[in-house]
């Protein structure tokens, strides 16, 4: 195999805790188990960024940002405020694009640029010094944009993104040599002029994980939600309500960063509903697999078509604990007490689970180079 000089650029890399963090820090980690030269870029990088990349043979270099929200989240008013913010202006994100502007600048000579994104600044800023025509003005000779969701069409926003933002889209759909997506039906939610240059490549992760606690069943049901917290789309609230009307006993922990979303059940906090943040992913797995049950929320679909996979879904598989999968317009309230009463006949499986390996998600992106 030839060794690949590989340049990715992200806005998250371990140590931080989201989907997106782990698709940049897995891939790099495979690429390099797989002989290729390997080079991040990401803000926020520490201590922690490079001990992992001297463990696994990276380079790693700092995105230096300086802007910050606003206000703090966790007062409503001023959480409204910094969503008017990045409604629309993309801020503070939008830093990210500028930054990487000149940061790509000093690179060059590589085989491919891998771009992932959220957030979509990440793209923004490759296009604005990407030469269509001119290639060997740019950093690599062929550029990969990563999705992990879409961005004009994204369905899970109740109000269509302002318009001028179009043209930062088009822009990077426009220069970037392929565009990846984690799964068919999302490609409809791009720009159709564009679609001959998508791939589809799902989220890669280490599925050989041997080391989790055995099950033993909890004294009361107590399961697990893990992940983003969107009132009227991805909620557990009508889950909430459900058990609290039939006044069952459980124990719900809840892993998330918008606590602030749960104010109403307050009362329930430190009873019937723990809320922890974001932690490595081994200790998640570890709690996952304690569990009785795991949690997943499913958006509807849209046109016929999933408009989103919850990478959660891959380590909810992982740690071997039946999963309750449910759209939030679908509440199903029969299989429902079913997990309750501990019978899981009714539990979401994936049938085509090795797609998720990331030795064969590397090897997908290297097709591209």
């Amino acid at each position: 195999m030839i060794k690949k000089n590989i340049l990715i650029v992200s806005g998250e890399f371990h140590p931080t805790q989201s989907p997106r963090s782990f698709r940049t820090t897995e891939l790099a980690k495979e690429l390099s188990k797989q002989g290729n030269n390997v080079t991040v870029l990401a803000p926020n990088i520490d201590a922690e960024s490079y001990r992992l990349a001297d463990e696994f043979g990276l380079k790693v270099d700092n995105i230096e940002l300086s802007w910050s929200k606003l206000f703090p989240d966790d007062i409503k008013i001023c959480y409204m405020l910094n969503r008017i913010f990045k409604f629309f202006l993309e801020y503070p994100d939008i830093q990210l694009a500028l930054s990487l502007r000149k940061k790509l600048k000093k690179y060059s000579n590589y085989d491919v640029l891998i771009s992932i994104a959220q957030p979509f600044p990440i793209h923004w800023g490759v296009s604005f010094i990407w030469d269509k025509f001119n290639k060997a003005k740019n950093p690599a000779k062929t550029w990969v944009a990563d999705c992990g969701d879409p961005y004009m069409n994204v369905k899970y926003e109740k109000i269509p993104k302002p318009f001028y933002f179009n043209l930062l889209e088009r822009s990077f759909l426009d220069k970037a040599d392929y565009v990846t997506v984690p799964f068919e039906d999302m490609i409809s939610l791009f720009n159709s002029n564009y679609r001959y240059k998508f791939e589809v490549i799902p989220q890669g992760f280490n599925l050989n994980v041997s080391d989790l606690p055995e099950y033993k069943e909890n004294e009361i049901p107590t399961f697990i939600y893990s992940g983003t917290i969107i009132p009227g789309s991805r909620d557990p609230f009508e889950l909430i309500d459900y058990l609290e009307k039939k006044k069952l006993d459980y124990k719900f922990i809840i892993y998330t960063k918008q606590k602030h979303q749960l104010q109403k059940y307050n009362h329930l906090i430190g009873n019937k509903i723990y809320v922890r943040d974001y932690v490595k992913r081994d200790n998640l797995l570890e709690s996952l697999s304690k569990v009785d049950f795991l949690v997943n929320i499913d958006l509807p679909k849209s046109n016929g078509k999933t408009i989103a996979v919850p990478t959660k879904l891959i380590d909810y598989r992982i740690s071997g604990r039946p999963i309750l999968s449910y759209c939030y317009t679908d509440f199903p309230k029969k299989v429902v007490d079913e997990f309750m009463r501990g019978k899981y006949d009714n539990a979401y499986v994936d049938e085509n689970f090795e797609r998720f390996n990331i030795k064969n998600v590397a090897k997908e992106f290297l097709r591209l180079t």
